[in-house]
């Protein structure tokens, strides 16, 4: 008999946002995004301050890795298309969280940090991949 079959990938991204919600700040309530619906968002970060007010909320893309390829010197890098960065230049502030899942460590940035620093070279945006440093 064939049934669904359940892909690493989708093992590696609940993996991901199990650390997240584990290691990220108990001001911080995180709502998934409905993936079939996922065009560079994941979830959404609302924050709340010390009267348990909700005053900001930013977008988050997460990502999480296995692949120590990809890891060094507290360092990590992942893939981010041309595309998707062309779509965060036009929202509100989004998160980049990417997640080492052997060492349980995430690492983030914002995008804009990523997209002001690449903004001098227009063909970064032009082509279709780039590793983010």
């Amino acid at each position: 008999m064939c049934y669904p079959i359940d892909s690493i990938q989708k093992e590696i991204d609940r993996e991901a946002e199990d650390l997240l919600k584990r290691e990220m700040p108990k001001s911080w309530i995180f709502s998934n995004l409905d993936q079939r619906e996922d065009y560079g968002l994941d979830g959404k970060i609302q924050v709340i301050n010390d009267t348990r007010g909700v005053y900001s909320n930013f977008g988050i893309q997460l990502k999480g890795t296995k692949d120590k390829k990809n890891i060094s010197n507290k360092h990590i890098r992942t893939y981010l298309k041309a595309k998707t960065l062309n779509y965060y230049k036009n929202i509100s502030l989004t998160l980049l969280i990417v997640c080492d899942l052997n060492e349980e460590i995430c690492y983030y940035q914002y995008v804009d940090e990523i997209i002001e620093d690449l903004f001098g070279n227009e063909s970064y945006l032009e082509n279709p991949n780039r590793r983010i440093p």
